[in-house]
């Protein structure tokens, strides 16, 4: 995201599809690093063990993301597992605080969208808007597929959502006019 916002500071951000094809190249790049580390790890635990540490491995990783916390539906657990991190983020005292949900993404937009109303410049920038937006998405899908996980540990999980926290001020960066400040502190 910080390449990209540099990027479209500089005018030289591209269109959008080249910069999605760049961001999944680099997902797989990662995807794959992240394998070799899975591999490389409980290969190592294995082998200084003597035991099979991979089958663990994999039922904790089956467990995050089909396991049942709290007696929870399977359902509803995925349901809840972002609004959790939502709840945290927005200071709720509950896993599950809806009103500070609610009344944090609805003060969120109403800040933003008015900071961009009053010192919006004359361009809108689409792709980018775009592309920060589907980038920032990733959090909530790795909540989705982590359900469990993602719904249990929420006090520690939610730190993720500070890269739609810096895809939205981003957004808001590049669609602001400044000039509208010193013109407006002249007068």
């Amino acid at each position: 995201m910080v390449v990209f916002l540099v990027r479209q500071q500089e005018g030289r951000l591209g269109d959008l599809r080249s910069n999605l094809w760049l961001s999944a190249k680099c997902g797989i790049a990662w995807g794959l690093a992240y394998l070799g580390t899975f591999v490389a790890k409980w290969g190592l635990a294995s082998i200084f063990s003597g035991e099979n540490k991979f089958k663990l491995a994999i039922e904790s990783a089956e467990y995050r993301t089909a396991g049942s916390a709290e007696g929870l539906d399977h359902f509803w657990q995925i349901i809840y597992a972002p609004n959790a991190n939502l709840s945290t983020m927005f200071l709720g005292v509950d896993r599950l605080s809806r009103g500070n949900i609610v009344l944090g993404i609805v003060a969120t937009i109403f800040v933003l969208t008015t900071v961009i109303y009053l010192l919006r410049g004359k361009v809108f920038h689409k792709d980018f808007t775009i592309l920060m937006l589907l980038l920032s998405a990733v959090v909530y899908v790795r909540y989705l597929v982590l359900n469990n996980h993602s719904y249990l540990h929420e006090y520690f999980t939610f730190r993720a959502q500070m890269s739609v926290v810096f895809a939205l001020l981003a957004i808001s960066w590049v669609h602001l006019d400044f000039s509208i400040l010193r013109k407006k502190k002249r007068s």
